[in-house]
């Protein structure tokens, strides 16, 4: 599958992407840093993580022909093992403003998870992995969404939004389309998991038919990593977090 078909970015999302980042700078934000926001789907030891190698647990490593994502893995070295104070177990889109969801080791009083989570890393690229546990109706959901979208962009922070793969709010992916919907209106990056997940088994989710189905290493010179769920979330969260950082950089 070519990568236009799962990481869309057109010219006008390059344009929009480059003025938020430069407000950002502007800012103060850490050109270094990127933030997960997300839920379970997230919450766990295999997104990411492994690309910086402080777990030897997580497995191991080893792009093949994608080595030329090493770049982008040294550039923002230190987020990938990140947890953070924005990912948590169960989070909706509507929970990530509300102090009751925020992680008190980590978080001032009164204080929510995002603010929290800018707060304390200071990124320049948020990665918005949610839907799973928002089975509303659609505009329940894309209302909430669309807030996160509109505070980052306030704040200088590039969203990168992704698709998912599971159907728990109805096999119409009625979240899925309000993301895409979301995407388009403010033209910001999209993860199109939904489509990858087509090209693997059970859709690359796991038993529960709500995790994607682990890899235990990321060996990517053997086809069958191809076939996890993780394996092939990861690599395209690298191949979009290159690609992104080609256009905030492509000027300095």
């Amino acid at each position: 599958m070519p990568y236009s078909a799962f990481i869309l970015i057109d010219d006008e999302v390059e344009t929009h992407i480059q003025e938020i980042y430069a407000q950002g700078q502007k800012m103060g934000r850490d050109d270094h840093s990127f933030s997960k926001l997300g839920d379970s789907l997230i919450a766990n030891p295999y997104f990411l993580r492994i690309f910086d190698q402080m777990d030897r647990n997580l497995g191991w490593y080893n792009l093949g022909e994608y080595i030329y994502l090493q770049d982008v893995i040294d550039y923002y070295h230190g987020s990938f093992d990140r947890h953070g104070a924005a990912v948590r177990v169960g989070q909706h889109a509507w929970s990530v403003f509300d102090p009751m969801w925020a992680n008190k080791d980590l978080c001032n009083p009164g204080e929510a998870p995002l603010p929290c989570e800018i707060r304390l890393h200071n990124p320049s690229i948020m990665l918005i992995l949610l839907g799973t546990n928002d089975n509303v109706p659609r505009h329940y959901f894309e209302k909430h969404y669309e807030k996160i979208i509109q505070y980052l962009i306030e704040q200088g922070i590039v969203p990168i939004l992704f698709t998912k793969a599971d159907r728990h709010e109805g096999e119409d992916g009625h979240n899925n389309e309000a993301i895409r919907s979301l995407a388009k209106t403010y033209h910001l990056p999209l993860v199109e998991f939904d489509l990858l997940a087509n090209t693997l088994p059970n859709r690359g989710l796991g038993p529960d038919n709500t995790h994607l189905r682990v890899a235990r290493s990321h060996d990517f010179t053997r086809p069958d990593t191809f076939q996890y769920g993780t394996s092939v979330h990861n690599l395209a969260t690298l191949i979009m977090l290159e690609r992104v950082n080609k256009i905030l950089n492509q000027h300095q």
